[in-house]
């Protein structure tokens, strides 16, 4: 598989790497969180729901600044370079043999050093070290790209992939994952003609192993909407006229109730009680790469 860098992005600009760009995008020198909790042994993440996650991963590249090819004086392209300093944190893009992904660092170091035996005035090396928070590569697996599918003309950010299923009690709702990284999962509930009350949904592996699940005791109301936010692990429900937390009426079954798609084949097992129509599940994630 090939690599490419595409740009750095930042507040207010974005640099453009050249097409010939080498690069280590395995994160090396990844550094584990160490967030200990009582009677627990070993570093797991901030809610003890799993082992520790990465916390830091170094993203190396090297390029040369090209008067021949840019046509720019090597100022020029050392002083756009060093913008990404000046900006201290962006996203990288990057194209994984036609697939384009993304990551959220901060600029670590760059170093240009400048050898006047080799022509520096026309030919200048860069060498670049990003470090990325819980590092992974993500994407959007049915998303629509625009602009390297990073950035809208007004600096909004495109939403994450979107599957929309209508359930009912005893459906099941398969989706496949065909990343290593697990995916967490945000879920939004509405749209039925008719009220949902106890809505259960179990989560099984490619293996077909219970591995999380939830109970929402509460009712889910016509016209209202119920989103559980697996990436910020929330519990929302929303009327007409405000937002109230729902996590008094919602019970987890296994873990900690947030889903996060697995390598290979989910499946999702839906109860509850139901009325004739059906209820809009809106499911909304971005794989992860590493």
């Amino acid at each position: 598989m090939t690599v490419n860098l595409i740009k750095f992005v930042y507040a207010g600009g974005e640099y453009r790497f050249p097409s010939q760009v080498s690069v280590d995008v395995h994160q090396g020198g990844s550094v584990a969180q160490t967030t200990r909790l009582p009677r627990i042994d070993g570093g797991y993440d901030q809610l003890g729901s799993g082992p520790a996650p990465l916390a830091i991963g170094d993203v190396q590249a090297t390029w040369w600044l090209d008067t021949a090819r840019t046509g720019q004086s090597t100022q020029e392209m050392r002083d756009e370079v060093m913008r990404m300093v000046d900006a201290g944190a962006g996203t990288l893009v990057a194209d994984f043999g036609g697939q384009i992904r993304r990551m959220r660092v901060r600029t670590n170091n760059i170093s240009m050093n400048i050898d006047n035996r080799r022509v520096a005035h026309r030919l200048q090396q860069v060498q670049a070290n990003f470090q990325g928070a819980n590092p992974r590569w993500e994407a959007y697996p049915s998303g629509v790209y625009l602009e390297d599918g990073l950035r809208l003309d007004t600096g909004l950010t495109l939403p994450a992939a979107r599957t929309i299923e209508f359930i009912n009690t005893g459906d099941v709702v398969t989706l496949t994952h065909p990343y290593e990284v697990p995916a967490p999962i945000t879920f939004v509930f509405g749209g039925s003609a008719d009220p949902v009350t106890n809505l259960q949904i179990r989560h099984f592996n490619k293996s077909n192993k219970f591995i999380n699940g939830f109970i929402y005791s509460g009712t889910i109301a016509v016209g209202d909407t119920l989103v559980i936010d697996g990436e910020r692990q929330t519990v929302q429900y929303w009327v007409v006229t405000m937002v109230s937390s729902g996590f008094s009426v919602f019970t987890e079954l296994v873990r900690d109730g947030f889903f996060r798609l697995q390598p290979g084949v989910n499946t999702l097992k839906i109860s509850g009680i139901f009325g004739a129509s059906d209820l809009q599940m809106q499911m909304f994630y971005n794989d992860g790469w590493r």
